[in-house]
C-alpha cells in the first residue's frame, strides 16, 4: 500500500470517527430531552355554574388541592375504596359544601351536633375518628375541586 493509500485510509477511518461520535452526542442530546420533558395533560369538562367562579384560578387551584390532599387526607382516605374513612368518589355528588367544611374542619363537633350522616359515618367506620384541619376556606375548596376535578 503507498503512502497515498494509507493516508486516504487514516482520512476515512477520522471521518467515520467524528461522524460516530456526533451521531452518538446527538442520540444523547435527544434522550437527555426526552428525560426532560415533563407530560402536561390538560382536562375539559362541564360543571355547574355556581362552581365556575372557584374553578377560574384552575391548575393552580387544583395544584394546591393535590397538595393539601396528599399531605393530610390520603393517609385516611383512597378515591375508590374504603380505607380508615370511605371512599371519595363524587363526594360532591352525595355531600353539599358546607355539610363538606364541616366535616372536613371539625368532624367530632358535627357528629357531637347530632348530624345523622356524620354520625352514620362514625359509627360505620369504627368511630375512628378524623382529626380536626384549621384550613381555609380557600383551601377547603382547593382540596374538594381537586377531588372533584380529577376523579
Amino acid at each position: 500500500m503507498n503512502d497515498f493509500s494509507k493516508i486516504a485510509n487514516l482520512i476515512l477511518i477520522s471521518i467515520i470517527g467524528i461522524l460516530a461520535i456526533i451521531i452518538a452526542e446527538l442520540n444523547l442530546i435527544d434522550n437527555i430531552k426526552a428525560a426532560n420533558t415533563e407530560e402536561v395533560r390538560l382536562f375539559c369538562g362541564v360543571t355547574a355554574e355556581d362552581n365556575l367562579s372557584r374553578r377560574k384560578k384552575g391548575v393552580r387551584l387544583n395544584l394546591t388541592g393535590k397538595s393539601l390532599f396528599e399531605n393530610n387526607c390520603v393517609i385516611c382516605h383512597e378515591i375508590n375504596e374504603q380505607v380508615v374513612g370511605p371512599a371519595l368518589l363524587k363526594i360532591t355528588e352525595r355531600r353539599d359544601r358546607k355539610w363538606l367544611y364541616q366535616m372536613i374542619s371539625n368532624s367530632q363537633k358535627l357528629i357531637e351536633s347530632g348530624d345523622s350522616t356524620a354520625i352514620n359515618i362514625y359509627e360505620m367506620f369504627g368511630k375512628a375518628k378524623m382529626p380536626p384541619f384549621d384550613f381555609t376556606t380557600s383551601e377547603l375548596d382547593s382540596i374538594i375541586d381537586y377531588i372533584d376535578c380529577y376523579y
